[in-house]
């Protein structure tokens, strides 16, 4: 998903998508292949580093698959140490939980109902709880998670997506790309990582990363990093690029 208002393109071009390839979320990054001698694009599954940028596929038509949020908590010294994330159906491996002014909590995907120790935080992807550790108490910890969409919630939280060309990739096969210079706000990014400092690189399935073994994004730089939801920046990340 693209925040609208960071939102600036240089050119956009429809190009044929690779057989096989589905591109459903706007802001995936998309890279070239050559496939029967023709150039079309495609979502690396698996970055390998040698793959070439194409662009960010541009989709207003389409509802996401998935969306990310990111939520402060204050850990308690006495009373519960479960908190309600907004949002079940989390991505397993695609959170992190950043301390202010301190380390990042280990994040435990396994058996919620064990006590967490010290600078670790349970997470029940399922249903979108987490528990503290007692011993961070004090702590001021911004949970940032990527989950899943359902088609009912996606309508809730995007609304109806405008009809124009909502058949382009599936009966034409083709897909909106923007390139040039670019200044974009993101939530197709890896949730994990810290993005104030690093290389701004390809990661998995078309995602953002820092420091990771992807190309490198032409001229990728970070403007903004994710905020809390709810805050004028939200939890997207803004990055500028320049996409030949």
């Amino acid at each position: 998903m693209l925040d609208k208002k960071y939102y600036k393109i240089g050119e956009q071009v429809d190009r044929l998508v690779a057989a096989g390839v589905e591109v459903l979320n706007e802001g995936a990054v998309l890279c070239e292949v050559i496939e029967g001698g023709v150039a079309k694009v495609t979502i690396v599954a698996s970055v390998a580093g040698g793959e070439k940028i194409a662009g960010i596929a541009i989709l207003p038509y389409m509802l996401p698959t998935s969306a990310i949020s990111s939520e402060t908590f204050t850990v308690p010294a006495s009373g519960s140490l479960i908190f309600n994330l907004r949002n079940p159906l989390g991505v397993t491996g695609q959170r992190r939980a950043a301390v202010a002014g301190g380390s990042d909590l280990t994040v435990d995907e396994a058996s919620f109902s064990a006590t967490p120790s010290t600078g670790t935080v349970k997470y029940d992807i399922a249903t979108g709880r987490i528990k503290f550790a007692a011993g961070d108490a004090g702590k001021v910890v911004t949970f940032t998670y990527k989950f899943a969409l359902t088609v009912t919630a996606a309508r809730q939280r995007y609304g109806e997506r405008a009809i124009n060309n909502r058949d382009l990739v599936g009966n034409l096969g083709m897909v909106g790309v923007a390139k040039g210079y670019l200044e974009l706000a993101t939530d197709m990014f890896d949730a994990s990582k810290d993005y104030s400092t690093g290389v701004l690189s390809l990661g998995n399935a078309g995602t953002l990363t820092i420091g990771g073994s992807g190309a490198a994004i032409p001229g990728g730089r970070v403007l903004a990093t994710p905020a809390a939801s709810g805050t004028a920046q939200g939890p997207f990340l803004r990055f500028s690029a320049l996409i030949p």
